[in-house]
């Protein structure tokens, strides 16, 4: 698909799991990727 992952090191957990729709105690984010296309080196 050509695309590139970076991990995200710190986010705002009770955001994210809001977002998410987890309760943050039985469920919760625990890592967060951002996805997209791959940086071309020339």
């Amino acid at each position: 698909m050509g695309l590139g992952a970076c991990g995200i090191g710190a986010f705002m957990d009770d955001p994210i799991n809001a977002m998410l729709g987890v309760d943050g105690v039985e469920e919760a984010t625990v890592y967060m990727l951002a996805v997209g296309k791959a940086r071309v080196e020339i």
